[in-house]
């Protein structure tokens, strides 16, 4: 017989208040550790320090934030810097470019100058020429004239004589007057390829490089200490990797003091002597100028000796940069430290930065003349206008 199902809900229930009754029977167990008070104590005290490590949290987070702020204000100075060297540079190969083609013009003018100069002598000639052919055939029909009026035979054969001299008279009137306006014309066409090729040869004066003037011994310029590749000593095979880094400063002249370079800087202006790159002697460093790479790099600055005065120029001219053997190495360090503030110049004379690059293209040029303080030319791969700069001296 099937058991009900109120019995087995009476049953369960006996079962449940059994269990519960020997739980409640049985022994409570001992009770073991730290007191409570104790307890609360050491949970306020984490709690302090919890607090106190939230505050210290919060502060180091606003100096991560200052640091960052910084950190980008830097880099976009640094961009900036950069990009005004590169267009320092385009500009400096434009002007470059642009005096050539001055001088090209000038010369141009000046051989049509010279050939208009040849050609009104010419004319000049001929139409002295063409006077003395007028004045002798008007000599010779005053002649017929005279022996015409003594005579009265022969009048037709003297008539027409005379038509033929009028109408040799009247051609060569005609070639006189040509020729006196073929003379105006030349005339005007020298005065305008005169004066073109002074405005020509004046614009080239005025880009010339003043180089030349100051380092000339006769020059009244004070502080003028001699061009700066002369005065600076590179390891043996870090010329063209040095030429590269310095840029337009490997032509510079090194002054002695900032009051030197202005008052040479405005001479040159009232004398429009040209232009000319000055490096200034003496000075405070400029912060972080002379930071060094990271380790395992090369720094430019480590090939190059220079006198005390001019250490902190030749530190800022050669900050961040460091050497590599190819553009293949160069490429790996800029990818290597993608963070930092560098740039990679070959032996081969190319640099390469974060965000421009200048390279030799086509043959390299041949070493320059020594300029005033000794040492041999330097070796660019750019043309440079007026006297060739002197090339760092080997160590």
């Amino acid at each position: 017989m099937p058991c009900p199902g109120w019995l087995k809900r009476l049953r369960g229930a006996a079962s449940l208040a059994t269990e519960r009754h020997r739980n409640l029977a049985a022994p409570e167990p001992q009770r073991t550790g730290r007191d409570a008070d104790e307890l609360e104590a050491e949970a306020e005290g984490l709690r302090a320090q919890e607090d106190e490590l939230q505050e210290r949290l919060a502060q180091a987070r606003e100096q991560l934030d200052t640091a960052v702020a910084q950190r980008t204000q830097a880099e976009a100075a640094v961009t900036a810097t950069e990009r005004r060297l590169a267009a320092s540079a385009r500009a400096a190969a434009e002007r470059a470019d642009r005096l050539a083609r001055l001088r090209g013009q000038a010369e141009a003018a000046a051989s049509k100058a010279a050939a208009a100069q040849g050609e009104a002598g010419r004319l000049s000639e001929a139409f002295e020429q063409a006077q003395a052919r007028a004045e002798d055939a008007r000599a010779r029909h005053e002649e017929m004239q005279e022996l015409v009026s003594g005579r009265a035979e022969g009048r037709d054969d003297l008539t027409a004589e005379r038509e033929q001299a009028a109408a040799r008279l009247k051609e060569v009137s005609a070639t006189v007057a040509r020729l006196r306006k073929a003379e105006h014309a030349a005339s005007g066409e020298l005065a305008a390829l005169s004066a073109r090729a002074d405005a020509l040869a004046e614009a080239v004066n005025r880009g010339a490089d003043a180089s030349a003037v100051l380092l000339a011994e006769s020059a009244p310029f004070a502080g003028v200490l001699g061009p700066l590749a002369a005065l600076l000593t590179v390891d043996d095979g870090a010329q063209d990797a040095i030429t590269a880094a310095l840029g337009v400063a490997s032509g510079a002249v090194a002054v002695a003091g900032l009051d030197a370079a202005a008052d040479i800087l405005a001479a040159l202006r009232s004398r429009n002597a040209g232009q000319a790159g000055l490096i200034v002697t003496g000075g405070p460093a400029r912060p972080g100028a002379a930071d060094g790479l990271p380790a395992g790099l090369t720094a430019a600055r480590d090939l190059v000796k220079a006198p005390a005065d001019l250490t902190a120029a030749v530190d800022e001219l050669l900050a961040g940069v460091a050497v590599a053997d190819d553009l293949a190495d160069g490429l790996a360090l800029l990818r290597e430290h993608p963070h930092r503030a560098l740039r990679v110049v070959t032996r081969d004379g190319d640099l390469l930065g974060r965000h421009w690059g200048a390279g030799r293209i086509g043959r390299r040029a041949e070493p320059a003349e020594p300029a005033r303080g000794g040492g041999p030319g330097v070796r660019t791969s750019w043309t440079r206008p007026g006297p060739p700069a002197s090339r760092p001296r080997r160590s």
